[in-house]
């Protein structure tokens, strides 16, 4: 990656004033992901430094991962959005949700759901991102 593109990129950026700076990683994560379109992406986050208590010289890992779909990496402003503050998640839309059968290692859960939904689930965790 050349010094000049990074440098027109970060620019571009700052001009649409969608966020107040966008990172190398935002930008070439975008551009990489631009190139394969997949449907699916998955971005390694790390906490040092984004939550209260963790800090740069704390031992261990403090990470998790960040699932992008198609419109999620369009942009590296969406990229910076998504790892700016928490929530750290996913900033395209539409919002998406991921299903868990693991509520039963609880003892079992049940949890209504009202509005368009108007259904039970049961021994289902929800979390909607």
């Amino acid at each position: 990656m050349s010094a000049s593109w990074l440098a027109e990129q970060k620019t571009a950026a700052a001009a649409a004033g969608e966020v107040a700076y966008v990172s190398t990683n935002d930008c070439t994560v975008s551009a990489f992901l631009n190139c394969l379109r997949p449907d699916c992406a998955i971005m390694a986050i790390n906490f040092r430094g984004k939550l209260a208590g963790c800090g740069e010289a704390d031992a261990g890992n403090y990470e998790d991962l960040i699932t992008y779909m198609r419109g999620d990496y369009e942009t590296a402003a969406l990229l910076r959005r998504s790892v700016d503050g928490a929530p750290y998640r996913r900033a395209g839309a539409p919002p998406t949700a991921m299903l868990s059968n693991w509520a039963h290692f609880a003892g079992g859960a049940s949890k209504q759901l009202g509005g368009a939904c108007g259904f039970t689930l049961t021994q289902y965790s929800l979390s909607l991102q």
